[in-house]
């Protein structure tokens, strides 16, 4: 905890390929933070909270993460419509959107 404590110049923030990494730990970052890589990291499912802090957040990097996409991944939609980029974020489950 508090590892990215203080780092208020953080643009681009790479977590790829850290096997179950805590998303929350990241938090609070930097409100300057645009890139979030977090691929490779087998979340299924993301809180939206620690993100709707991260005012300036324009691209999401979620390519190999096994997702579950219920009404608790939403919020990756309601992102898209403001201008934020979601990549590969391929869905699991349930079975009518499996690689939507």
């Amino acid at each position: 905890p508090g590892a990215f404590y203080g780092l208020s110049s953080l643009t681009l923030l790479s977590l790829e390929r850290n096997e179950f990494f805590p998303v929350s730990v990241i938090f609070p970052l930097s409100r300057n933070l645009e890139t979030l890589l977090l691929s490779g990291n087998n979340y299924t499912t993301l809180n939206p909270f620690p993100f709707q802090q991260l005012g300036m957040l324009t691209y999401i990097d979620l390519t190999d993460n096994p997702l579950d996409c219920n009404c608790q991944l939403q919020w990756l939609s309601y992102a898209t419509n403001y201008g934020v980029v979601i990549r590969n974020a391929n869905c699991v489950s349930p079975a009518s959107l499996i690689g939507t």
